[in-house]
């Protein structure tokens, strides 16, 4: 009996292709272990973690690979964000893991000067 492709699965056999990168190649550019594309593929979901890689490396918003694995609550969740912070969002992604270190600190002091402005009411102080 021959088992059914799963959306994600369907995608990477076709994002491979297109890349003309072989399944372990993929994983292993994705910063996974080299049977992780192969496994997803024969119907492993696959964890949050090597969804965030997948769509890194595939230069993919983070929701299509979550709704493609069937994390449809995670995804509901992104889905709900406006689209201006879902473009930051990816393109915090696509940063090397130091670089999204600072870019989320550097966002948090945005946010904190933000803050301070409006004053403990919410509107803009005097």
């Amino acid at each position: 009996m021959v088992q059914e492709k799963t959306p994600l699965a369907e995608w990477l056999i076709a994002a491979c292709a297109e890349r003309d990168l072989s399944w372990a190649e993929a994983s292993r550019q994705a910063g996974l272990f080299p049977g992780a594309v192969s496994s997803i593929v024969r119907g492993r979901k696959p964890g949050l973690d090597m969804c965030k890689a997948l769509a890194t490396f595939f230069r993919v918003p983070l929701d299509h690979v979550l709704r493609l694995a069937g994390h449809t609550e995670v995804a509901s969740t992104l889905a709900s964000l406006p689209p201006e912070i879902l473009v930051l969002v990816h393109e915090i992604e696509q940063l090397p893991p130091p670089a999204q270190k600072a870019a989320v600190k550097a966002w948090a002091a945005v946010l904190e000067g933000i803050r301070s402005a409006q004053g403990p009411t919410g509107g803009e102080k005097p």
